[in-house]
């Protein structure tokens, strides 16, 4: 009986090089996210639900706001494969893609306490944590390409027959 194959690990530039593509991706995903919560913050009117059940009651009422929320769940989920592709890596990058997790966990919080209590506290923290995960995205993008730049694209000289 033979051994399932197995697939090799990714080598360390073909991960920055991942890292790279999705964090673009996460840039253009949280640049449509912050529109969407400006038009959100200014022409949406949020009713005080009864309690933390009645919150999916607004959102799923409300479709400008069921898809902010649906860009923030699409956001989380991209850190945490980043913080994954990333887990293998140096301290350089992989503290910008934890950060990036934790900054968008506070802002997906924080979203959610806005829409149960609407006050300038929420709506301040949510920006803060999105500024947070802007940051880590550009500091990971810098971080990924200085390295991508130094690393090897190939097996070398010397790794095979000639």
């Amino acid at each position: 009986m033979s051994a399932p194959p197995t697939v090799p690990p990714l080598s360390e530039g073909a991960r920055l090089r991942h890292l790279r593509r999705t964090a673009w991706g996460m840039v253009g995903v949280l640049a449509l996210q912050n529109l969407v919560g400006i038009y959100v913050n200014l022409y949406v009117s949020l009713p005080l639900p009864a309690n933390y059940g009645a919150v999916l009651d607004v959102v799923v009422g409300s479709p400008v706001l069921a898809l902010h929320a649906i860009l923030a769940l699409l956001l989380l989920a991209g850190s945490l494969e980043m913080l994954g592709t990333a887990w293998g890596l140096s301290n350089e990058i992989r503290l910008p893609a934890a950060s990036a997790v934790l900054w968008t966990l506070l802002a997906i919080v924080m979203g959610y306490e806005f829409v149960d209590d609407p006050g300038n506290l929420e709506s301040f923290l949510m920006e803060l944590a999105f500024v947070g995960v802007v940051l880590s995205e550009v500091v990971l993008l810098y971080r990924a390409t200085v390295r991508t730049a130094g690393a090897p694209t190939g097996p070398g000289p010397g790794a095979g027959p000639a």
